[in-house]
């Protein structure tokens, strides 16, 4: 006899809080690239947690699995201090391809599609783009994105 899962309902049945494949929040970028500069360096967690307790931190190697794990964020000067620590800009701890370029992650940065209300994610090369500072991007008065670039900087994607 064939066992069957009784069928779903109720108002959370098509919300199950997942992102789509490839889209993230900007703290999951840094979380992944913490891991992945943290090992370019040949740093255990706990290393990394000394160098962070040497600038005044506090941080013990709970606190790198939490920020890797992607529960715990990190303050701005926490932030600076990561950047410090590894030798590296903010701008690449954040960005969303990692210290190889090869991941392509959308940003989920807040933006929402007016009509159905679905997440409107920053596409990857924007986002790389924008994490480096290579671009500027902010809503428009109609709520659109918009996308500035200095002279000189090659423009990868718009939405």
């Amino acid at each position: 006899m064939e066992h069957r899962r009784p069928m779903a309902r109720g108002p959370y049945v098509g919300n199950t809080g997942r992102k789509p494949a490839g889209v993230g929040h900007p703290s999951d970028a840094l979380a992944a690239n913490l891991r992945a500069y943290r090992l370019l360096r040949h740093l255990t967690q706990d290393g990394m947690a000394a160098l962070m307790a040497q600038l005044g931190h506090g941080w013990g190697r709970s606190t790198v699995s939490a920020v890797e794990g992607k529960s715990r964020n990190v303050t701005v000067d926490e932030l600076f201090g990561l950047a410090l620590c590894l030798g590296v800009p903010i701008g690449q701890l954040l960005d969303p391809a990692g210290p190889d370029r090869s991941r392509r992650m959308s940003l989920d940065v807040g933006l929402r599609d007016p009509d159905t209300g679905r997440p409107e994610p920053v596409d990857p090369a924007l986002a790389r783009q924008w994490a480096s500072s290579e671009a500027v991007i902010r809503l428009g008065d109609d709520g659109a994105l918009e996308a500035d670039f200095p002279a000189g900087v090659q423009v990868d994607a718009i939405r």
